[in-house]
């Protein structure tokens, strides 16, 4: 359910935290760990853990914090007409456009950007090439599809207004899911079954309203907590659900929700509320491949 992150505060701590030791200009996917390769500039950095947290929600946090979003162009009148329709005269931007689902069809996330937020949104829509939402994510009702709920803001007691900013965190190629792939999982089960099979994931943090993160820690791992929506591939049908708790679980798992949120507004209460961790990579990444190592550090 909620997957817990470590901490890394304004780019000043992380540009004095990184060693930085040569680069190829090869992109490749990040992979955070003592050494991180970092997919703007192949950099082979060291970046230290910050004082109190946790090696583990650091590595984890960062591996999905670095991850480049891209922004696709619409090739489906259909899609661009109903994003129009969607987002008004609002920007958007496009950062999903493969198949999510193993239908053969492209599926786009169009997202409204929330300014100042790296990786923060105000809202988004799921459409596949033909017309179809599958996916709707909204700051007062929460994560949902044209036919279930994903993750209910309203159920969990969040008032309108209370959510500022949703933060999408999530590696690209796990929001990939092909006919191809399809195919290989029905070939390897013998018969349709009641059980499913975990073939991606995506994280989000919620922000309210003074952007501080919305969560019950009150130390300095509490910018890393988020949580965690399950891509799973139901054998009964074949269709890929989203979900975030067990179905026979989730009255309890409401009810743990609830409970978090009351103790996030306590915290606020008592000041014990964090800031989110807020810099873009890419000007970090610009601004050591224009110097050299030993005068980055003088």
């Amino acid at each position: 359910m909620v997957k817990l992150r470590s901490k890394l505060s304004i780019i000043l701590i992380v540009l004095a935290s990184i060693l930085f030791s040569g680069c190829d200009g090869e992109e490749e996917k990040i992979v955070p760990g003592v050494n991180v390769r970092v997919n703007f500039k192949r950099c082979i950095l060291k970046m230290r853990i910050p004082k109190g947290v946790r090696k583990t929600f650091f590595v984890n946090y960062m591996d999905l914090y670095l991850e480049k979003w891209e922004s696709f162009k619409v090739d489906h009148p259909l899609v661009e007409r109903r994003f129009k329709e969607y987002f008004g005269g609002a920007p958007y931007r496009v950062i999903w456009k493969w198949d999510t689902d193993g239908d053969d069809k492209i599926d786009y996330l169009g997202v409204e950007e929330y300014p100042g937020i790296y990786k923060g949104i105000e809202r988004g829509i799921l459409i596949s090439e033909d017309g179809e939402i599958k996916m709707y994510i909204d700051r007062d009702k929460g994560f949902y599809t044209p036919t279930y709920k994903v993750y209910d803001f309203e159920r969990i007691g969040f008032k309108k207004g209370e959510i500022e900013c949703i933060r999408l965190l999530f590696i690209n190629d796990e929001m990939k899911f092909t006919s191809k792939q399809l195919k290989s999982y029905k070939e390897a089960s013998k018969e349709p079954s009641n059980s499913s099979l975990e073939v991606g994931e995506f994280d989000f943090q919620l922000l309210d309203k003074d952007l501080k993160v919305i969560t019950h820690w009150d130390d300095e791992n509490a910018p890393y907590i988020d949580n965690m929506i399950w891509k799973l591939l139901w054998q009964k049908d074949w269709k890929i659900y989203y979900i975030i708790y067990n179905p026979n679980t989730v009255e309890e798992e409401y009810e743990l929700e609830k409970s978090i949120l009351n103790e996030y507004r306590v915290n606020k209460s008592k000041g014990l509320v964090y800031d989110p961790i807020n810099f873009d990579p890419d000007k970090m990444y610009e601004e050591l491949n224009k110097k050299k190592w030993y005068e980055f550090w003088r």
